[in-house]
């Protein structure tokens, strides 16, 4: 168990597992949410029965990159988890996990990032270039 809480074992499990945790959870509650409603309200943006096929694109583009974001951030509340474990039952080895958990943060951040950016070209293609032309018969 922790034998000294102010080493560094003790600081992590103290602040930086805390920050990361609580970080982690409210990014995958924004993630998903952003997800939920682009889905929800997709139809409003992009109409899809007459949508130009780039704007479909980047509006499943948005969706992959959403849903990447809300895997990684899953799995970063895993990484920092599996470090606090280390920490609590001794190790001193902390560091790759939470090394991990961290990096894996920051590209589900990207990858949220992304998705918005991807969200914002669709509406953007649907916008000002229009529906598509019908197909000349």
């Amino acid at each position: 168990m922790l034998e000294d809480p102010n080493g560094a074992v003790g600081l992590f499990v103290k602040y930086n597992y805390a920050e990361a945790k609580d970080l982690a959870k409210s990014f995958l509650t924004l993630s998903s949410a952003v997800l939920a409603l682009s889905v929800a309200f997709s139809e409003k943006v992009v109409n899809f029965s007459t949508a130009r096929r780039s704007a479909k694109v980047a509006m499943a583009s948005a969706w992959l990159l959403l849903v990447l974001s809300v895997i990684l951030c899953g799995t970063a509340i895993c990484f920092i988890a599996w470090a606090l474990g280390a920490a609590v039952y001794g190790s001193e080895d902390i560091g790759l996990p939470a090394q991990i958990s961290y990096l894996l943060l920051l590209l589900s951040g990207g990858a949220f990032v992304g998705g918005l950016i991807a969200m914002v070209i669709s509406a953007m293609i649907s916008l000002f270039r229009g529906p598509a032309s019908p197909p000349i018969t």
